[in-house]
């Protein structure tokens, strides 16, 4: 385990991911297009937040510790920044894909709506 993160975090940046994996895998079959950036955000980007972390890690010589900038989440434990990132952008992240997926339902449903139920005269 890293000592820059909780397990947990780490757990929910993965579900965001694989949420959005899914939606992607989703839309590509349904639309025949395959999107791998949402809102100007790509695993590039993922790439780079990642390495910016560890050089922020290795600037300050440990671990940045939110408690005494965060004193409403001390309770919490110990939360680093790492943890406050991952959690940041997972929930954006899930709320981003959610209302995406949303907006997609409503469109096809346009696009193709469902049989008639009543019976024909």
């Amino acid at each position: 385990m890293s000592p820059l993160t909780h397990f947990s975090v780490a757990c929910l940046g993965l579900i965001a991911f694989l949420i959005a994996f899914v939606y992607t895998l989703i839309t590509a079959q349904t639309r025949a297009t395959m999107r791998i950036t949402y809102f100007y955000f790509d695993p590039t980007e993922i790439r780079a937040l990642l390495f910016l972390g560890n050089l922020l890690t290795l600037a300050v010589g440990g671990v940045i510790d939110l408690r005494p900038w965060l004193p409403s989440l001390a309770r919490l434990g110990p939360i680093s920044i790492h943890d406050f990132g991952i959690a940041l952008l997972s929930l954006a992240g899930v709320a981003a894909i959610s209302a995406l997926a949303i907006g997609d339902s409503r469109t096809l449903s346009v696009e193709d709506p469902p049989p008639s139920t009543r019976p024909e005269p």
